[in-house]
């Protein structure tokens, strides 16, 4: 059962997440977020770059480490869900089956752009090539942001227990502190470092 009324979500999108049409209503919800991540994990990418203050240090990436791009996109799952998350007020019919999956989704992410991206080097080597770099990048994020939600959905349509929205909240808080206090202060670890030539 989704979190949310589908009644309602018709009247509001004029039916785009509803069934009926190419794909299931859940396949374009997943589309329609992978794509909105995707936008914004580039903003937030570039968003330093082009407006360095301390608002930026803290939600975009300062570096090309591995570490920043998984600041970035905790940040992007974040902000994708609260947009969600506003265009569905008032329409959610069980809200904890919103936020806790949403939650989650933001720790899983970042941990899947790694391991997607870190596929190209697994299977093929070092990437030599930039424009070969980049569009393995951004084929990990979508790859990612796909896995996480259709994670998400699951968790959506599932009753959760007590222990897992404490499992939950405690893997969110952990992460949201770690990303924070490393921003500032780099532990030692090299997926912290900066690669060599950027």
């Amino acid at each position: 059962m989704p979190c949310y009324n589908h009644r309602n979500m018709r009247d509001f999108t004029g039916g785009l997440f509803t069934t009926g049409g190419v794909m299931p209503q859940s396949w374009k919800r997943i589309l329609i977020k992978v794509l909105a991540v995707q936008v914004v994990f580039l903003f937030l990418h570039y968003a330093y770059d082009w407006f360095p203050n301390a608002v930026t240090t803290l939600f975009s990436g300062t570096d090309e480490s591995t570490y920043q791009h998984m600041k970035i996109a905790f940040f992007s799952s974040l902000l994708v869900s609260l947009g969600e998350g506003l265009l569905l007020r008032g329409r959610l019919a069980q809200p904890a089956r919103f936020l806790f999956p949403r939650l989650f989704t933001a720790v899983l992410l970042p941990f899947l752009v790694m391991v997607f991206f870190y596929t190209g080097p697994a299977y093929f080597g070092r990437f030599t090539n930039l424009t070969v770099e980049i569009v393995a990048a951004n084929l990990s994020l979508v790859a990612a942001s796909s896995v996480s939600f259709i994670v998400e959905r699951a968790l959506e349509s599932a009753e959760s227990s007590p222990g897992l929205r404490w499992a939950i909240v405690l893997l969110f808080v952990v992460m949201l502190s770690e990303l924070v206090i490393f921003t500032y202060r780099l532990p030692w670890a090299d997926v912290f470092a900066n690669p060599p030539g950027w």
